[in-house]
């Protein structure tokens, strides 16, 4: 995120257009209890569940729900969730795909951010601010 965030500084990118590739990003999540099923961790009938009980308490995150009924433990919702992120594709295409940024632009960027972080080039925290006589 933070190079998307370092376009959206630069004026690179709008940050409408960055609050829209966000948006799409977030479309393409697959739902947990889908995620669990592919992963072979829960049945249908247990996401099922889950849901139902979410439908009653519609404040309760899925994960929680199937750790409290003993389907899951902490640690196999994390690596869910883990592996839900990984089937988004990065805001980097969704921005490239509304026309806001290409990759060539993209490239540049990161090589100038590189560039401006590297020891030869200090940052705004490493320099000291003058002393008060």
């Amino acid at each position: 995120m933070e190079l998307e965030l370092s376009l959206v500084r630069s004026g690179l990118v709008s940050a409408d257009d960055y609050v829209e590739a966000l948006g799409r990003r977030e479309e393409e999540r697959p739902p947990l209890g889908q995620v669990a099923i592919e992963e072979g961790l829960l049945g249908v009938r247990q996401v099922l569940e889950v849901i139902r009980t979410q439908q009653l308490q519609s404040d309760r995150k899925f994960g929680e729900v199937a750790v409290e009924k003993g389907y899951l433990t902490s640690a196999q919702v994390a690596t869910l969730l883990m592996h839900q992120q990984q089937r988004q594709r990065p805001v980097i295409d969704h921005l490239v795909e509304l026309g806001s940024v290409t990759y060539e632009q993209i490239a540049q960027a990161a090589k100038k951010g590189a560039r401006l972080n590297s020891p030869d080039h200090p940052t705004d925290e490493s320099v000291a601010e003058p002393a008060l006589a």
